[in-house]
């Protein structure tokens, strides 16, 4: 367990790869709105205390790791040795978008790459580098991790998703982050698939789900995350919100479009979305 001395209060934040970038077209990034989202952390981080940010990879990822067939383990080959470090490289890129953004929002964002920290056995994160996010945290900086590839025990590599990342922290780190947040490209749980060109309202999504019932959403819940993703989609993310919650951190899952809607969430104010408890 990671020991959290002289600092209270703690939240995390999942920045959707989604959210952060055009997932049709490769290696696209969402500018503007990554702008108003380092913003956003600023706003929070200054007002309401200790904040962790990881974010996903989108278009900078997973066309890529697609293409290779990385979420399947290494296969040998030199091509997809090559597509691994191009699929790093690019995944890197977006990153060092996301830290230059909230650093020129006045946020005193310090990179933790978990290329260099985190291993997994069958795709199973079995270490993170806890030690450097404690003690960032407790110097006043606010960490920022991103889903990656990273070296596997078993299968030679793997795709650690930015959830993974998140779950670790919130079931290890101790006393436990007050609570958590999944911005995304959609509004929370849908109940539904969106549909194009059909507007969203309130009443499409789930606004709360027991973390002890998620065996509920079953066939009258299609949960609404349509793209591209292989790291598992909503289902997932609702997945480790599930045991985030289990461990005594309610996790929010927003849209991200508008940023005050991530500040009113990360404060643990009432908005549009779904609360996992």
């Amino acid at each position: 367990m990671g020991a959290l001395r002289n600092v209270s209060g703690l939240r995390l934040l999942k920045l959707g790869g989604s959210l952060l970038t055009d997932k049709a077209r490769r290696c696209t990034l969402r500018r503007q709105r990554l702008a108003g989202l380092a913003a956003a952390v600023e706003r929070s981080a200054r007002a309401d205390g200790p904040l962790v940010v990881v974010h996903g990879a989108g278009s900078f990822g997973h066309h890529g790791a697609r293409e290779h067939r990385l979420a399947e383990g290494a296969d040998g080959s030199a091509r997809q040795r090559r597509g691994a470090a191009t699929v790093q490289q690019e995944v890197l890129t977006l990153h060092q978008a996301v830290v230059g953004a909230l650093l020129d929002a006045g946020v005193a964002a310090v990179s933790v790459p978990p290329r260099g920290g985190c291993l997994t056995d069958k795709g199973r994160l079995v270490s993170w580098p806890q030690e450097q996010v404690v003690r960032w945290l407790q110097q006043g900086a606010v960490p920022v991790l991103f889903g990656d590839v990273v070296v596997d025990r078993v299968r030679g590599l793997a795709i650690l998703s930015g959830d993974a990342l998140l779950e670790a922290m919130a079931t290890q780190l101790r006393p436990a982050p007050v609570r958590a947040v999944f911005a995304m490209d959609v509004p929370g749980v849908l109940r539904a698939p969106p549909q194009a060109g059909v507007p969203i309202d309130a009443g499409d999504v789930v606004p709360e789900l027991s973390c002890r019932s998620l065996s509920d959403l079953g066939a009258g819940l299609r949960l609404g995350e349509v793209s591209l993703d292989v790291t598992g989609g909503i289902l997932a993310k609702v997945a480790v919100a599930g045991a985030m919650a289990r461990a005594g951190v309610p996790t929010a899952l927003v849209g991200g479009q508008e940023p005050s809607t991530v500040v009113a969430a990360l404060r643990g104010a009432r908005t549009l979305g779904t609360v996992i408890r």
